[in-house]
């Protein structure tokens, strides 16, 4: 389904457009820009490319990718997960 509609796409540009709206004082940006929290230097645009696959790892789509792909995906949880929690401030 994923595919066919092109939902993943379609998330990663609605993160890009509606980030600094959500948290202006947090955004990804910030994180993104602080090396010692990205170590492998995501942009914006990967980090929410990549935010789109979380939780379909037992997806087809998602075991055929490239295992360097997958270990970006799961980098950007960690990253995502050790920054960010889940209650709205």
């Amino acid at each position: 389904m994923f595919n066919v509609f092109n939902y993943r796409q379609k998330i990663t540009e609605n993160l890009l457009q509606i980030n600094n709206i959500l948290d202006p004082k947090n955004s990804f940006n910030n994180v993104l820009n602080n090396a010692s929290l990205n170590p492998s230097n995501y942009t914006l645009a990967q980090v929410f490319e990549f935010m789109v696959w979380f939780g379909l790892e037992e997806a087809q789509d998602y075991i055929v990718l490239p295992s360097t792909k997958q270990t970006d995906i799961i980098n950007v949880e960690n990253l995502v997960n050790a920054n960010y929690t889940q209650t709205c401030n």
